[in-house]
C-alpha cells in the first residue's frame, strides 16, 4: 500500500479540531519542546562522536543516535555536573510530552483549569487511568523548558567545538599525528 493509499483510507476524527481541548499555542509550545530537545540530543551525539574520534576509535561512537535517558547516561562523565542536572531535569518533561497524554486544564477542571494543561504520563506502576501520574504546566513553564533545552544545546555545542579545536591544535593534519612528517 502506498503512502497516498494509506492516507486516503485513514479515518478522520469528527470533532471541533482541538484534540484534548489543546489550543494552537499549546500545540506550538509542545512542538518547540520536542524540537529543542531533539537539537540538544543531536549536539550530545556530536559531542560523543568527537570524544570517540579523539580517543582514536574508528566508526560511530556508542550513543550516536540514542535519545533520552540512555544518551544522558553516556554523556554524564563528559559534561559538567550542573549541565547534566539541568538536562536530566527537563528531560522528564520531554519524555512525558512525547510519551504521555496532554489534556487542557479546561477539559480537566473547567474554568478552574484555564491557562494550564495536564500531562498524563505512565508511571510504570500500572496501566490505564489509575496508572497515570499527572502534572500541571502552563505556557510560561513550557517556554522556560524550551529555553533550558536551547541552553543545553548551546553548551554541548560549545564543549564539542572546544574539543574539536583542541584536537586541531594538537594535530593540525586532519589524518592525525601518525601522518605528520618529523623533522
Amino acid at each position: 500500500m502506498t503512502e497516498s493509499e494509506v492516507l486516503a483510507d485513514a479515518p478522520t476524527a469528527d470533532y471541533d479540531g482541538q484534540p484534548n481541548g489543546l489550543s494552537a499555542e499549546t500545540k506550538i509550545l509542545i512542538a518547540e519542546v520536542v524540537l529543542s530537545a531533539s537539537q540538544a540530543e543531536y549536539s550530545a551525539g556530536l559531542l560523543l562522536q568527537t570524544i570517540h574520534d579523539l580517543a582514536g576509535d574508528k566508526g560511530t561512537a556508542k550513543g550516536w543516535g540514542l535519545s533520552g535517558e540512555r544518551l544522558l547516561e553516556l554523556l554524564k562523565p563528559h559534561i559538567p555536573a550542573e549541565l547534566h542536572r539541568n538536562y536530566s531535569g527537563v528531560l522528564q518533561f520531554r519524555n512525558a510530552l512525547i510519551h504521555g497524554l496532554v489534556i487542557s486544564g479546561e477539559a480537566m477542571k473547567g474554568k478552574e483549569g484555564a491557562g494550564k494543561f495536564y500531562v498524563m504520563k505512565p508511571d510504570r506502576k500500572g496501566v490505564g487511568i489509575s496508572g497515570l501520574d499527572p502534572f500541571i504546566l502552563n505556557h510560561s513553564e513550557m517556554a522556560t523548558i524550551v529555553k533550558v533545552f536551547e541552553y543545553i544545546d548551546e553548551e554541548l555545542s560549545r564543549l564539542d567545538r572546544e574539543l574539536y579545536d583542541a584536537r586541531s591544535e594538537l594535530h593540525p593534519n586532519p589524518s592525525g599525528p601518525s601522518d605528520r612528517v618529523s623533522e
